[in-house]
């Protein structure tokens, strides 16, 4: 009887400390995600992975159930804040042709490889990350509003290609444009890349859901815990000053980059090694046929 006293209250805590980590996460993608106008992938889905032991395709697809609310009420937040931050026709503009590049990248992903995509996207991010930070200086002048059409059509379709092959969604793209390139401010290319993420993150999210790779009972706690975050998170965005936000946005790349080289690496040698281990077993058949 004691044991099985004991089993039961290890059981309810063990419970009870899932249902924090969930919590947790939820906060940290929601504030993550509206104060740099990011999807926040990059923090929910390594933590989902390594504290909720999640498999892969569900630590994406619940990830998005986190990252939906969150983009949402971001961007709604930055709306109600400083309406004046966001510029919603080419937000909406941008979308369409976001859209567009995942159904590009999803096709490609089935077609072909995407290790050499992965090192070239990844030494861009880190390229971009540094020029943010000031480490470098790369000379780029702004596109001039009569280019605006062109230039918005690529970033958007690039950023949907980018979120579908490479799993890092559109904001590590999307951000670092608006400001690099079309002269936005930090405060602006944030609250326009939410307003461009949010119904993106609302498909994904239901295509993962209709494959079954969403935790439908951790939501209750991932869901109110990133709401919270959200909100957080805008109002911190609109008020820290923008050398912050740009030395967050540039360090949040830069990790972005890492992590990609180092899945890449990672997968190369995992793919040596069992090529390694799968060779003599190879030669042994073959030795035993003739």
């Amino acid at each position: 009887m004691g044991d099985g006293i004991r089993y039961a209250y290890q059981e309810k805590s063990n419970i009870s400390l899932r249902e924090l980590k969930l919590s947790i996460i939820g906060v940290c993608a929601g504030a993550f995600s509206a104060a740099l106008g990011v999807g926040g992938a990059a923090i929910v889905i390594p933590a989902l992975l390594f504290f909720c032991k999640y498999r892969p395709s569900t630590a994406v697809g619940t990830s998005l159930a986190a990252i939906m609310p969150a983009t949402a009420v971001g961007f709604l937040t930055h709306l109600y804040i400083a309406p004046s931050h966001l510029q919603f026709s080419l937000a909406i503009y941008t979308f369409f042709w976001a859209a567009a590049g995942t159904f590009l990248g999803a096709y490609v992903t089935k077609k072909m490889s995407s290790n050499t995509l992965t090192v070239l996207f990844g030494i861009l991010l880190f390229l971009v990350g540094i020029q943010m930070l000031g480490v470098v200086r790369i000379p780029i002048n702004p596109v001039s509003p009569s280019s605006f059409t062109l230039f918005f059509a690529i970033i958007g379709f690039f950023a949907g290609v980018s979120s579908a092959l490479f799993g890092i969604g559109g904001g590590a793209i999307l951000v670092p444009s608006l400001i690099l390139g079309a002269g936005f401010t930090e405060y602006e290319a944030i609250a326009t890349s939410l307003a461009i993420i949010a119904p993106t993150t609302a498909v994904g999210f239901w295509q993962h859901r209709r494959l079954g790779n969403v935790i439908t009972p951790d939501l209750p706690w991932l869901i109110p815990a990133s709401f919270v975050g959200a909100v957080s998170g805008a109002f911190l965005a609109n008020t820290l000053p923008q050398d912050v936000l740009r030395i967050s946005f540039a360090l949040f790349i830069i990790a972005c980059a890492l992590k990609l080289f180092y899945e890449q690496t990672k997968s190369t040698i995992r793919r040596k090694v069992l090529h390694t281990h799968r060779k003599p077993k190879e030669e042994m058949a073959t030795l035993h046929i003739q």
